[in-house]
């Protein structure tokens, strides 16, 4: 059997910049790749697979031991490979971008120019969000290449994050959000949850310390941070006081979990509660069906997505969506 023909390439083609300057944790790079993946669809440009280079920063538990993992950046790319569109042609200029903040109107534009003089771009772009943020819409493109797959059962599962990790050596802002926040918005969903009969469970991924330890600028995984960090920074084993979450039911702590695993568990949860986190934001990205719950952060969000914060359109579009989640369930259990 004759393989099926490829569609030739755009003359305008995508492609992550694994070389960036900025080489963070995997949720943010995976992030940008997703990003970049889902822009090329919207413009109706090629897209190129550029696979993790590195992943310098491998979460708190990492920094505590001082040591990284080799094995982490083949298992992300085994795990989270898009298929390219095809091969670069010959002709095609490079050019590299670090944050493109050209409108949008730009590329499309730009797209039709190189059709018509019949060259081709291949262009690497590290930060593809000031255009993304613009039609925040075309992430759900991210979601026909996601390698996760919804479960249909019952119960429910809420899915929390709660963002520590590395933000308790150099804190940006205010993208810690307290224990009080997550907690009192698990026990509205809860109660709304017991008012349509829905039975649940619940999930808390976290990072904390597992013991009293110094960090400085020479561990493995500061490269990131060296610039932030000019002092040793001792972090306390006791300082995130989880057992406050004991006040929410049915509820299984996963503290310094494998990253692999804790994304597979936001991008297959049916409520996902979101941090001001990338990585967050990547398992938002890659769920195919779950109701998300999102903080103001830094990224636009598509329109669906429901602000935890707004506190007169939270429960009525919260109890619509749960509505239609279990109308949902219900049918494809018939279904099946």
């Amino acid at each position: 059997m004759e393989e099926p023909t490829k569609s030739p390439m755009e003359h305008l083609i995508l492609s992550y910049d694994n070389e960036s300057r900025i080489l963070d944790g995997a949720g943010s790079q995976l992030q940008r790749i997703y990003g970049v993946y889902a822009l090329s669809r919207f413009l109706g440009a090629s897209y190129i697979h550029t696979p993790l280079k590195s992943i310098p920063y491998q979460g708190l538990l990492s920094l505590e031991r001082n040591q990284l993992d080799p094995d982490l950046v083949n298992s992300y790319n085994k795990l989270l490979s898009i298929p390219s569109d095809g091969a670069i042609p010959e002709q095609a200029s490079v050019h590299h971008v670090f944050n493109i903040t050209a409108d949008i109107g730009f590329l499309w534009s730009l797209r039709e120019e190189l059709k018509k003089k019949k060259k081709y771009l291949l262009l690497k772009m590290d930060m593809p969000f000031s255009i993304v943020n613009q039609h925040p819409q075309m992430i759900h493109h991210a979601k026909s290449v996601t390698p996760f797959q919804t479960n249909l059962a019952l119960p429910l599962k809420i899915v929390i994050h709660v963002r520590r990790g590395d933000l308790l050596i150099s804190p940006e802002g205010n993208r810690i959000l307290p224990n009080s926040y997550y907690i009192n918005l698990t026990l509205r969903i809860i109660q709304l949850l017991h008012k349509h009969h829905l039975p649940f469970s619940c999930e808390l991924h976290t990072e904390t310390p597992t013991q009293t330890f110094v960090v400085t600028s020479e561990n493995r995984g500061m490269q990131t941070m060296r610039e932030r960090v000019k002092n040793p920074v001792t972090l306390d084993r006791e300082e995130n006081f989880l057992q406050e979450f004991d006040l929410i039911p049915h509820l299984k702590k996963y503290n310094n979990h494998d990253s692999i695993e804790t994304l597979r568990s936001f991008a297959t949860a049916d409520l996902l509660i979101m941090s001001r986190s990338t990585f967050s934001y990547l398992g938002a990205m890659l769920n195919k069906e779950g109701i998300i719950i999102y903080h103001p952060f830094w990224f636009a969000t598509p329109i669906e997505w429901i602000d935890g914060t707004h506190h007169q359109s939270f429960e009525e579009r919260l109890e619509r969506d749960l509505l239609r989640w279990k109308q949902a369930r219900e049918s494809k259990r018939h279904h099946y």
